[in-house]
């Protein structure tokens, strides 16, 4: 799934998961 940089700004832990799923 595509995650928004929302997401992954939100996620300040998860921004290395969010951008490696990306």
């Amino acid at each position: 799934e595509v995650l928004p940089i929302n997401f992954v700004t939100t996620q300040q832990p998860y921004t290395l998961r969010g951008y490696a799923y990306s």
